[in-house]
């Protein structure tokens, strides 16, 4: 009679974190923690300051419901991602965070007006368009994002922890008067 081999922790694990429910969860994790952490930081105050009302919340949802899809696409099983360096996942962070951008931009004229006549000026110098994506600072979030998918299939949670405690650490030190501290 052959011995089945009883299956350990790691390989539960390993089989709830293969399946489509896994990558979503990664990629929803990624999402939220990425988003929570450049709202902390501000890193969008000058883009919301010059894109105001709707059209900042029409960016940003388009920003991340694309670099969820880019995400979820290209998301490996943990054994194969285990092998990615950081340096490399961070720079397809920022690739896919930058191309987030350029579609976001693309699409927010569509969902406000109803027109597509600023998405094709727009192209019509992708110089201006890239320099607005650049701007637009999504390839931050991308690679918010892909550091805590790196974190994740590392199991290294407290590193996530320790993400949102610094992003909340920097911005009480912005919000403290620095100018008064310095000048008594």
């Amino acid at each position: 009679m052959p011995q089945t081999a009883v299956p350990t922790n790691e390989t539960i694990t390993a089989q709830a974190w293969g399946g489509f429910s896994g990558k979503l969860f990664t990629v929803c994790v990624a999402l939220i923690v990425s988003l929570a952490a450049a709202e902390l930081v501000e890193v969008n105050r000058f883009l919301r300051t010059v894109v105001q009302g709707r059209a900042f919340w029409y960016y940003l949802l388009v920003l991340l419901v694309v670099l969820g899809l880019l995400l979820g696409a290209t998301l490996k099983r943990g054994a194969e991602s285990q092998r990615e360096g950081l340096i490399k996942l961070l720079s397809v962070g920022i690739v896919f965070g930058f191309l987030g951008s350029v579609i976001a931009i693309s699409a927010t004229p569509l969902l406000i007006g109803g027109s597509l006549s600023p998405t094709i000026s727009a192209w019509k110098d992708p110089l201006h368009l890239a320099a607005a994506a650049f701007l637009g600072l999504g390839w931050v979030y991308g690679a918010l994002a892909e550091l805590t998918v790196y974190f994740i299939h590392r199991g290294r949670y407290r590193y996530i922890g320790i993400l949102m405690l610094a992003s909340a650490v920097i911005r009480l030190v912005e919000m403290l008067p620095l100018a008064r501290l310095i000048q008594r």
